[in-house]
Parts: C-alpha cells; structure tokens; sequence
C-alpha cells in the first residue's frame, strides 16, 4: 500500500477541519514548512507525520498511531486491498488473535474453518485476502484503536453506504426498539437492513442483549450464497460478537410475545420502467409518468411489508422504515389502492414523516416511519 495521504486525510490525521490545512500550507512554521505535494498532489504520510511531530499542529495527540488507520481509509487505497483489510480486521476480531502477521496462512486459514466451517460468512474472504502483504497493516490498524472491533467500523465507514442512516436515526431506532422488547422476545434484522440498530443495542450494557435473528431469502446454490451480500452482514454481527440466528423469509419465525421486526422498504424503481422512452416513447403525460415510476418500488414496498404481517402475532410489532412518498406522501391514482387497501387492516399504530437530512448521502429525501 502507498503511503500517501490528500489534504483531507491529513484534516482527518489531524483531527481538524480541512480549510485549516490549507491554512498551514500558505503560514510556514520558520524551519519546518509543509510537506511537498507530489505530481499528483498527494503528499507523503511520513513527511506529514514529521510535520506534525515538529509543529504541534493539530489536535491528535498522537498521530502516528492513527496514521495506518488514515493511509487505509483514504481515496487512494486500492479499494480491494480496503476490502482485504476489513476481511483480516473481521478474522482477528473473531478469533482474538494478537497478531495476524505472526500466524501462518495456513493456519489462519484452518483457525477461520474452524469457526466458519460451512462457508457461510469469513472462510472464502480469507482465502482470497492477500494475508501475506497485508497482515501487518491490518495489525497495526488494530492494535491502535480501541479493539478490533472498533477498527472494523472506522475502515467501514471510509466507504459509507449513501443510503446509509445517520446516527442520530439509529439511535432513535434503538431507543423505540429497546422500548418496545419484551422479556425473552426476539430481534429480527429484515435482510440486514437495521444491522446498525441492532449493534446498537448490542452494545448497550444497561440492556439485555436481544436474541437477534437475520431473515433472509436463501440462495438456490452454494456458489449463490458465497456471493450474497449477506455474508458481509453475518461477518460485521460475529465482529461485534453477537450471534446470530438465521431465518427464511419463507419460514415460520415463531415470535414470542414483545418481539420487534426491523425493516427497511426498497425505494429503488426497474430502470426499464422508470424510464418511459422504452415503454411509450410518444406518451408525455406527467401523471402516467409519475405512475410508471413509482408502480414497482410500491408494489414491493408493500408486497414485503405484507409478508412481515404473517409473522405477527400477539405482541408482536414492527418498525418499518422507508421513502415518505411510498409510507406517507401523495401517491399516483393508480397506485393509491395498494396502500389504501393495507391500511384498511388496522395494522398501523403510526405513521411519521422524518426530516430530510437523515440519510448518509445528504440530499433532500424524506423517510417515514411505520
């Protein structure tokens, strides 16, 4: 890996804003001026960390220790090596390891079959993972934060999911989650879209950790399921020590009394519909547009938040997230129905539009709450 770091990885390193380092690089300190960017206006991570040593800048107190961290999340690592170093974070995490690079590869490998022996969340990473190369690196991420475990979510976020929910949500999340759990209930994450609440949870020691279970549709094949994306959700659960139990979308989930299901509704639109060029090039009505764009986020919304209703007994409730212009806003003529006809039920106890601004990637979109 080369040891480069931008501008804003070095306002990272240092703990400060970026428009600050630009600051420094115009207001030398006599004797120890900022560091030479590189023809590609990168700058060498050792000379930063000399800079900083000598001037004091900053507010890392000790900012070779998080430099690996830095050098790992920045743009300009390879996004495979970052991928190979989450996966060695994940194996240390799991097997409490003290150093991946002191381990034989061999035995790394049969240490991780050991705990993952169907293949079913850890052993195929590792064994595509560059471990030689990259073992130290990893190590050194870890042994400088505050565990492993840490050091996995701080790599995870250098690559944030847009779609991703800001923090202040999933503490709202957990608070209703943690208010609504009934002694001995259950935790279901619906095909790992409410991972981060349930960590959250986790985490709490003033709770009882929750029983959680991961539902999912099951892949028809072995070589299917090793490329799922739930694998990554099983691995970040077993990194935080957490079991997990696994769960068909098809099965019986047999709930007891005072579980809660965590959902999150797709807003996402068949591109084939969405744009109306392909279906009816000549047709420019705006409502016929509205509709063909919205038809098949909606009927999936709905048919999934359908399929959770089965699993509902007594006591039992659900927290469903999703786009307000599906849960809440004004919906096309044609589609009114299929949310109409749901509500008639008497299922819903609330419905509540959020405030734009919750989602990682900023934007204007507005969540509801069901």
């Amino acid at each position: 890996m080369t040891a480069t770091l931008s501008l804003a990885d070095i306002a990272r390193l240092a703990r400060v804003q970026r428009p600050v380092v630009s600051m420094w690089r115009q207001r030398a300190v006599p004797g120890a001026p900022f560091p030479t960017p590189r023809a590609d206006g990168r700058f060498s991570a050792g000379e930063v960390l000399s800079y900083l040593s000598a001037t004091g800048r900053g507010n890392n107190p000790d900012p070779e220790l998080t430099s690996d961290l830095t050098v790992a999340s920045s743009s300009a690592t390879d996004p495979s090596d970052r991928g190979d170093l989450l996966t060695l974070l994940a194996a240390r995490a799991v097997l409490g390891a003290d150093s991946l690079a002191e381990t034989d590869v061999e035995d790394l490998l049969d240490d991780v079959e050991a705990l993952d022996p169907d293949d079913e969340w850890l052993f195929s990473e590792v064994e595509g993972s560059d471990v030689e190369r990259l073992a130290r690196t990893a190590d050194a991420v870890a042994d400088n934060s505050f565990s492993p475990a840490q050091a996995y979510e701080q790599l995870l976020a250098a690559d944030p999911d847009p779609s991703g929910l800001t923090a202040p949500l999933v503490d709202l999340l957990a608070e209703l989650t943690a208010a609504l759990l009934g002694e001995d209930s259950k935790l279901v994450d619906v095909a790992g879209t409410a991972t981060g609440t349930a960590l959250r949870l986790a985490a709490d020691e003033s709770l009882t950790p929750p029983a959680i279970l991961l539902a999912r549709d099951l892949p028809s094949d072995r070589a299917t399921a090793r490329r799922t994306p739930l694998r990554a959700t099983l691995r970040r659960y077993r990194v935080h020590r957490c079991e997990v139990g696994t769960v068909a979308m098809e099965d019986d989930w047999d709930l007891p009394a005072g579980s809660v299901i965590l959902a999150r509704v797709p807003d996402h639109t068949d591109p084939a519909r969405a744009d109306p060029a392909q279906s009816d090039p000549d047709h420019t009505d705006s409502a016929h547009t509205d509709s063909v764009q919205a038809a098949p986020a909606t009927a999936e919304a709905f048919g999934l938040i359908d399929d959770l209703t089965l699993q509902m007994g007594p006591g039992t409730t659900a927290l469903v997230l999703g786009p307000a212009s599906i849960l809440i806003d004004e919906l096309p003529d044609a589609l009114v129905g299929q949310r109409d006809a749901f509500l008639r039920r008497g299922l819903v106890r609330a419905a509540v539009r959020l405030p734009a601004g919750l989602l990682r990637g900023g934007g204007g979109e507005h969540l509801a709450l069901w």
